[in-house]
Order: structure tokens, then sequence, then C-alpha cells
């Protein structure tokens, strides 16, 4: 199934017409077939399927204020050949195969997307493409990563992180956020469209809320106020929660059914329907902020 009859599929419509007016569509296409020397796929056909996905958004919302964010999953994984770290298991022999092959995908990715921006101008919709990163500290000691090797060998319009290490549970102060997210920032060349502005994002971010160091509104909201702190000094254009609800699991429940105890709390809505501390802190963030 080609990307856009994916994008074109009635579940996605319904969600592009509720109302939200940004979306960060974690897309990996033709990653796992390149990377396995699949004949059917190359460069050239990644390049023409983000062209065709990007142009039918462009078109088929062309009379809406909503923006799409196309990014990868998380890069640092698709790079390495499992959840390595290579911190402790060292670095893989063949990391800069890998590495390389990924920068010519995302350079396919970026040329797809900018052709269809040159094609289709008369649109409110508007189209970004973003590398997303989740290993941001092993860039700044010398392990090779997203950050450190890939995001600098190309132009891309935004750079995103999954911010889990840069959490610090417990006595967070924001200075290991605020270092590795700055140096992502520093690591980024806007495309040309960007007109030198550097835009970088939290992709994923979440607490436990089942966890001791997450398990109150109290502890949940001095986290969440430094985290925010930090987004807005660097200038983070969005923050996204992962998610809605939670899939990951603590305990099976002998009986099928999960409840709030049998997840690990990565959640907006809990199991039992009611609210997550961390939807309760955003709820009260964003009715002291003024969106237009």
């Amino acid at each position: 199934m080609k990307l856009q009859e994916v994008l074109a599929h009635r579940h996605f419509k319904e969600v592009f017409s509720s109302g939200l007016k940004t979306f960060a569509l974690d897309i990996t296409h033709g990653w796992e077939a390149l990377k396995y020397g699949d004949p059917k796929v190359s460069f050239s056909s990644i390049e023409k399927e983000m062209y065709l996905a990007s142009k039918y958004l462009l078109r088929e919302y062309k009379n809406k204020n909503i923006t799409f964010i196309i990014q990868n999953w998380e890069g640092d994984w698709i790079i390495r050949k499992s959840f390595s770290d290579w911190l402790k298991d060292g670095v893989s022999h063949d990391w800069q195969k890998s590495a390389n092959l990924m920068v010519n995908w995302i350079k396919a990715r970026q040329r797809g997307v900018e052709k269809a921006r040159k094609e289709i101008k008369n649109t409110a919709c508007k189209i970004y493409h973003a590398v997303k990163a989740n290993k941001v500290l092993d860039g700044l000691i010398g392990i090779p990563s997203i950050a450190s090797y890939v995001l600098p060998r190309f132009k891309v319009d935004m750079a995103s992180w999954s911010a889990y290490d840069g959490i610090k549970y417990g006595n967070d102060n924001g200075l290991k956020m605020y270092r590795k997210l700055q140096y992502l920032k520093s690591q980024l060349a806007p495309s040309d469209y960007m007109k030198g502005k550097k835009v970088v994002y939290i992709g994923e971010i979440a607490l436990q809320e089942n966890s001791d160091m997450a398990n109150s509104l109290k502890k949940t909201r001095k986290m969440w106020d430094t985290w925010m702190a930090v987004y807005m000094a660097l200038e983070a254009q969005y923050v996204f929660q992962w998610a809605l609800y939670d899939n990951e699991i603590n305990s099976a429940p002998t009986d099928g059914i999960y409840r709030n105890k049998n997840l690990k709390g990565m959640w907006l809505i809990r199991a039992d329907g009611t609210k997550s501390y961390t939807q309760n802190y955003f709820d009260r963030f964003n009715s002291r902020m003024s969106f237009k």
C-alpha cells in the first residue's frame, strides 16, 4: 500500500478533519526495504513516494489552516540493529554504513517534500519534513548518533527529539534537557524553505505516572514546569506527549482486563478513563496561555 493511499484512508481523513491544527506523522516508509536491498526500493522511489504523499496533503487540505510534519521514527534506533546501548555494548563495527544510508534516505525524503511544495503553492495547508533523534546524549560524548553524525550532513526543515534521555527523575533542574536540546539545535542546518530559522521540537516525551518519581500531581507539575521552561527558552516549536493511552505494560492482569496499576502510566487518559496528572497539568498550562 502506497503512502498516499494510507494518508487517504478514511480513518486518517477523520482525524485530519477533527479540528486539530498540527500533526506530526512518524513515517519510516522504505527504510527496511532499502536497508535489506529490496530491488524495488531506491532513493528515487522514496523521493517519488514522499512527493506524491506531500502533494496529496497539500491539495486535499488546501482550504484548511493545517500543518503536517513528516518525521521518521526514533532515528538512533533506526541506524542500530536493535535497541542496542552503544555506550555499554560498544559501537557496531558497521555503524557508518547504516548512518550513511540514512543520510541519503533523509535527503530523498526532503527532496520529495520540497518538490511538492514548489508545485502546489495555492494552499493554506503547510507541510514540513523533520529528522527525529532519540539518543542525543550519545552524540555529546562521542558516540555516533543522529545528532552528531547524520543531522549535519544535509539541510532539512526541522529536527525533532524523542527526549527520554533528557529526563532526570528526582531533582531535575532542567540542565540535562537544556544541554541536549541546545546541542540538537546547533547541529541543524535548516532548509532554504525555513529562511535561516532553526526549528527544533520535542517529538515524544512522557512521565511514568506509576513510578515513585511522578506519582502525584505535585511531582508531575514540578517536572513539567522545569521542562516547559527549557522548551520555551530554546523556542521549541512543539511538544508531543506519548501517548493518549498507555501501551507500556508493568504487569499482565490475570483476567485480561488492564487496569491503571498494570501500566507504566505514560498517558493522558488512564485505563479507567480519568485524566492523568500530565493531562491535568496541560489543562492548567493551556488555560494560562493565549493561543491565536
